[in-house]
């Protein structure tokens, strides 16, 4: 719109063009800016933030397409206390509790780190004779992502 409105404004000093052609052609060129102006503040608001540090795990939308509404667009795993998951027999429940120190060895990485039972199971499963545990590493493991494997080792508790 701008590069009609400077041709008009050539014409109409050359005497080729009317007022009101130029009039309609600044007034189509500002439309234009404006319209444009909006777009870009909409999108200044089409930012996602989420809600808590992590890492991008599912993306299920892509450049150019319509988000649907009530459908997720991505899934973000935290990394901020990354949690462990173990089964073991639920015999060591005579000794085992909220707290106790364990290690545990990342297959992934052959790396140990120092963790703890955080969570104790509520039901031990009565066919395997196992409860599942959730335990906090504890120091923080930034090369750790979720659904790596591994092997805890608990102090020898005797008996």
């Amino acid at each position: 719109m701008a590069v009609q409105l400077e041709g008009n404004e050539y014409l109409l000093r050359r005497g080729a063009a009317g007022k009101r052609d130029l009039e309609v052609s600044r007034a189509r060129a500002d439309r234009a800016s404006h319209d444009a102006r909006a777009l870009e503040l909409r999108l200044q608001r089409c930012k996602i933030m989420a809600p808590f540090d992590g890492r991008i795990s599912t993306l299920a939308i892509h450049e150019h397409e319509t988000p649907v509404s009530g459908k997720p667009i991505l899934e973000i795993l935290g990394t901020d206390e990354m949690e462990l998951q173990l089964i073991v027999p639920s015999v060591w429940l005579v000794w085992l509790e909220e707290g106790t120190s364990f290690s545990f060895k990342i297959d992934e990485t052959q790396k140990e780190y120092n963790a703890k039972v955080k969570r104790i199971g509520a039901a031990v499963d009565p066919v395997s004779q196992t409860i599942t545990l959730t335990g906090q590493f504890l120091k923080p493991a930034p090369a750790l992502r979720a659904g790596m494997s591994g092997t805890a080792s608990f102090p020898y508790q005797g008996g």
